[in-house]
C-alpha cells in the first residue's frame, strides 16, 4: 500500500470511528495534496549534491548544508552528504579565533569552493561536528 492510500484509508477509518455518514474522498485527497507533492527528502538531497558537484552553484551547497548537515555529524558524514572528502586545515587559528566555543585541540577541516568562492570550513572536536548552526544556511525559500 503507497503511504498516499495508507494516509487516506487512516483518515476515512478516522472518520467512521468518529461517526461519519460519509466522507467526500476527492476533497480530502484535495485537502492533502500539498503533502504528497513533496519530493522526498533523499531525493532532493541527491539533487542538490549532483547539482553542487556539477555546477558548484551555492544554493546547493547551502541547500546540503540548511537541510543535511548537523551538529554531531563526523567528517565522513559531512563529505558523504557533500558529495566530496574535505581537506584538513592544519594552520586554524584564524577560525578558531573569530569565536564561538573552540579548543585548542579541535580540528577545522575545509570542503571547496562553489563557483562564487564560497568555501565551507567547519570544526571538529573528537571527530565530531561542533558549534554549528544549519539557520545560517536557510534561505526563506527552498525548491
Amino acid at each position: 500500500m503507497s503511504r498516499n492510500h495508507f494516509i487516506i484509508s487512516l483518515l476515512l477509518g478516522i472518520g467512521f470511528i468518529a461517526g461519519c455518514e460519509s466522507v467526500d474522498t476527492s476533497a480530502m485527497k484535495k485537502s492533502l495534496a500539498p503533502l504528497f507533492q513533496r519530493k522526498p527528502i533523499a531525493e532532493t538531497e541527491e539533487e542538490h549534491r549532483r547539482a553542487f558537484q556539477k555546477d558548484r552553484d551555492s544554493k546547493d551547497l547551502n541547500w546540503l548544508l540548511a537541510n543535511r548537515i548537523d551538529a554531531g555529524m563526523t567528517v565522513k558524514q559531512v563529505g558523504g552528504v557533500i558529495g566530496e572528502s574535505g581537506s584538513r586545515v592544519y594552520q586554524d587559528s584564524w577560525v578558531k579565533n573569530q569565536g564561538g566555543n573552540y579548543r585548542s585541540t579541535d580540528e577545522v577541516w575545509k570542503w571547496q569552493a562553489a563557483r562564487n568562492g564560497q568555501a565551507i570550513y567547519l570544526v571538529f572536536r573528537e571527530g565530531k561536528l561542533v558549534n554549528y548552526d544549519p539557520s545560517k544556511f536557510h534561505e526563506e525559500e527552498w525548491d
